[in-house]
């Protein structure tokens, strides 16, 4: 695995890098409010871009 460094250049990373799982975790009281649904809105869609991203 690799990453972009400050110059644009590609740095092989010095140890095997292990998957990161994150999770969210709302009270049902907040299941229709709706700044909570957009706010895990995004986090889904940065989500899945994201691991679009480490796919390719």
């Amino acid at each position: 695995m690799s990453a972009i460094g400050s110059s644009g250049t590609h740095l092989d990373c010095p140890f095997d890098v292990v998957p990161l799982v994150e999770a969210l975790w709302w009270h049902p009281v907040h299941a229709r409010d709706a700044g909570h649904a957009w706010l895990r809105e995004l986090f889904a869609r940065v989500g899945a871009a994201v691991q679009r991203g480490a796919r390719n």
